[in-house]
């Protein structure tokens, strides 16, 4: 789909392709959002990750087989999707050696006093709701966090924070 806004294009789809030996097309496979990056898992299928925050595994043939979302994103639930508990899923995960996805996760906290001001860091401090990143251990069967660390703990930019 095309959205034009003041002449600029939005494309909200993408395609992965695999090019043979001549730099022919020998397969594709079209998304329905803009993929984030795309990798080959040790059995042979593709896991992709979309900027709607959902990470899904397919088989040559293009059948799901795996998807996962976040489950506090805004758009809501995908179905016959895995629930993964944050509000964010972004950049392409890695399978860890014990099978396990190391993933960035994205989530938002309420922070009794945050920095109003980012050129004055000493200026007076108020309520506000801080969007984190985070790198997290998901078990890709049940969408569990494993463990989890959050940026939010050393953070003082004040470009992460959002309005309330």
């Amino acid at each position: 789909m095309v959205v034009r806004e003041g002449g600029v294009r939005f494309f909200f789809w993408g395609i992965i392709v695999a090019l043979d030996a001549d730099s022919e097309i020998c397969w594709y496979y079209v998304v329905d959002s803009i993929v984030e990056g795309v990798d080959r898992l040790p059995n042979g299928n593709i896991m992709f990750h979309t900027w709607d925050c959902r990470t899904t595994e397919i088989d040559l043939l293009g059948n799901t087989v795996n998807p996962c979302y976040a489950v506090r994103h805004p758009r809501g639930p995908v179905e016959g999707a895995i629930g993964v508990d944050v509000a964010g899923l972004h950049h392409q995960p890695v399978v860890m050696p014990n099978g396990s996805f190391l993933i960035m996760v994205a989530d938002a906290f309420d922070a009794d006093e945050w920095y109003t001001d980012q050129w004055n860091l000493d200026a007076p401090k108020a309520p506000a709701r801080i969007v984190g990143d985070g790198v997290a251990e998901m078990d890709p069967e049940t969408g569990n966090l494993l463990w989890t660390w959050w940026a939010k703990t050393t953070s003082t930019r004040f470009g992460s924070a959002t309005d309330r």
